[in-house]
């Protein structure tokens, strides 16, 4: 009975996660029509917001969550978002507010259950792979200005 209500308590959280999924789908078709976001990268973006959400139901309906180290999938969860925020932020550059206030959304999720060494761990993984992407785009397309920017924000994070 306890590991029902242990189950069922992860599949809240996850729901609350993936609306906080769908707002940010919200908010990049809001800068979609600003001119900030192109077509392709919002519809690519809700595409993949679309099957993580399936995949982690999924995971936590038929139980195979349970398998796993950590039963709530926070750290997969943190890490699935970030990436997903980071590859927008790739082909949409402007969208570095958004990407700032979800990547901060993502870690208080994240806090929720994990604490000191794997936070440190999930943040710095986070961190060098926006260091990356930063490295990549500017290698792709030069823009000092955007690098500018975009190691001003990588610093503050």
């Amino acid at each position: 009975m306890a590991d029902h209500s242990k189950q069922r308590l992860r599949l809240r959280r996850f729901l609350l996660a993936a609306a906080f999924s769908v707002l940010y789908l919200i908010v990049l078709a809001l800068f979609h029509t600003q001119g900030k976001v192109d077509r392709a990268t919002l519809l690519h973006a809700c595409a993949i917001v679309a099957v993580l959400i399936l995949v982690f139901c999924a995971l936590f309906l038929s139980g195979l969550n349970l398998r796993f180290p950590d039963p709530s999938l926070t750290g997969w969860q943190l890490l699935a978002s970030v990436f997903t925020m980071l590859y927008v932020a790739y082909r949409a550059p402007d969208t570095r507010l958004a990407f700032t206030a979800f990547f901060f959304v993502a870690f208080m999720f994240g806090m929720l259950r994990h604490s000191g060494v794997k936070l440190a761990v999930l943040a710095s993984v986070s961190l060098i792979s926006f260091a990356l992407m930063i490295g990549i785009r500017d290698a792709r397309h030069p823009d000092p200005q955007a690098l500018q920017l975009d190691l001003l924000q990588l610093f503050v994070m």
